[in-house]
């Protein structure tokens, strides 16, 4: 199965007023949304870009996108080829910003799921927060709901752990060997599982992912030692899988406050990523 990354590339200027006291400065951010093959529907990714466009600021726009092609095996994306190309979606001109860093928070989820994925939206126009807030004008709102209406209507996934995978009560660990009161289902060889809540004997919290070496009856060896041994049955051990879920629902909660990175005119993701 190929998973694709489609990534907006967003670029803003401040524009000070007084340029005795300051000059200006540019910076720069992206945001990710998945689709489930290689193509992805153009004309839906071109909607959701417009809709994402109309929230931002004069002063800030869309620049450029990256496609980037991922294989998941043995619940690991693998990535594979790539491509950049440039775009010129500018911010809305009815609306102005002078602190680049308000953002708002987004909830993405799918009710058969218990996973969310909260997502910011960086560049939020000043005057859509108030005392701190998000309080929306409606012409925004309305801007708003377009945005949260185009993920929802088209074939958009994001990612995160499977939280609804199996899990075991863990026993006892001695070394990497890991006993459980029954292995979750699908736990074999070069797998991967997740301890949840487990402590060692001294009090040591043994956490993290780890690769499955060898099953036999309840005993799961571990590829590395969690670093600390159980005697008393304590914590659990899931089946660690990434998994992709189907945008149902999509809300915003909060306005936080996230910095803006550097310039974005030269982004090419990071060099550990294979191009085309």
């Amino acid at each position: 199965m190929v998973w694709v990354r489609h990534t907006s590339i967003f670029q803003v200027t401040t524009a000070p007023t007084n340029l005795d006291r300051a000059v200006p400065h540019t910076g720069g951010w992206t945001e990710s949304i998945w689709c489930a093959d290689d193509v992805g529907d153009e004309e839906a990714l071109r909607r959701y870009r417009l809709a994402r466009r109309a929230l931002l600021p004069r002063q800030a726009k869309i620049i450029g996108s990256r496609k980037q092609n991922f294989n998941l095996v043995n619940g690991a994306l693998i990535p594979g080829g790539a491509a950049s190309t440039g775009s010129d979606f500018p911010g809305n001109s009815s609306y102005s910003t002078d602190l680049p860093q308000v953002s708002l928070q987004t909830v993405l989820s799918n009710p058969a799921y218990v996973n969310t994925s909260r997502q910011m939206l960086r560049c939020i126009p000043d005057d859509q927060m108030s005392f701190g807030e998000f309080q929306p004008s409606s012409a925004f709102l309305r801007l708003l709901n377009t945005y949260l209406g185009s993920l929802r209507s088209t074939n958009f996934y994001f990612p995160g752990r499977d939280l609804d995978q199996p899990k075991a009560r863990v026993l006892a660990i001695a070394g990497a060997a890991v006993t459980v009161d029954a292995v979750p289902a699908g736990t074999v060889a070069d797998s991967f599982v997740r301890l949840l809540f487990v402590k060692s004997d001294t009090g040591l919290p043994l956490i993290g992912r780890f690769r499955v070496a060898n099953v036999a009856g309840n005993i799961i060896t571990l590829t590395v030692a969690p670093g600390g041994t159980v005697t008393k049955a304590n914590g659990f051990l899931r089946r660690d899988v990434l998994g992709f879920f189907y945008i149902v629902t999509s809300g915003y909660t909060r306005a936080r406050v996230k910095k803006i990175g550097r310039p974005s005119e030269g982004y090419r993701g990071r060099r550990s990523k294979a191009r085309a």
